[in-house]
């Protein structure tokens, strides 16, 4: 149900808003944020993560390394198939 107009913060719901110092914004549908009002993921996190059991999606294969392009996003690929001293230039 919206609230003037809004929909609810998490906050606002379990009666902990504070309109100057809101650090955390959460609307239902829509995406989480902790650390920024304005999340642009569904779990946008402004700072360090900390976290047990992390798992990345199932997108995951034996043999592939996680990397990452100029913007940061990780995707799965194959490991390079030549020793790693040779990746960086030593044989």
């Amino acid at each position: 149900e919206e609230v003037n107009g809004k929909e609810p913060t998490i906050e606002a719901l379990l009666g902990l808003y504070k309109p100057a110092t809101q650090a955390i914004d959460a609307y239902f549908g829509g995406n989480v944020g902790i650390g920024t009002t304005g999340p642009g993921a569904k779990l946008d996190v402004a700072g360090t993560a900390r976290m047990t059991g992390f798992q990345l999606g199932t997108s995951a294969t034996a043999g592939h390394v996680l990397t990452t392009n100029a913007s940061g996003v990780g995707t799965w690929q194959a490991a390079p198939s030549a020793p790693v001293s040779s990746v960086f230039g030593r044989t």
